[in-house]
């Protein structure tokens, strides 16, 4: 799948490749401009299991 978003900050993009599995936050409401805003993203840990919840169980 593919989807547009804006990120706050690009320099996290900088550590990504084509067809690595990520991760990211992004705000619940659209900016001003009506675009959603990655606040982090990064790749996701390969133990990660796709749905899974990191915080469940803690």
């Amino acid at each position: 799948m593919t989807m547009e978003f804006v990120v706050s900050d690009k320099a996290g993009l900088g550590k990504l490749k084509p067809g690595d599995a990520v991760e990211f936050d992004f705000g619940g409401q659209p900016d001003k401009d009506g675009d959603y805003v990655i606040s982090r993203i990064g790749v996701r840990p390969q133990s990660a299991k796709l749905g899974s919840d990191p915080k469940a169980g803690k």
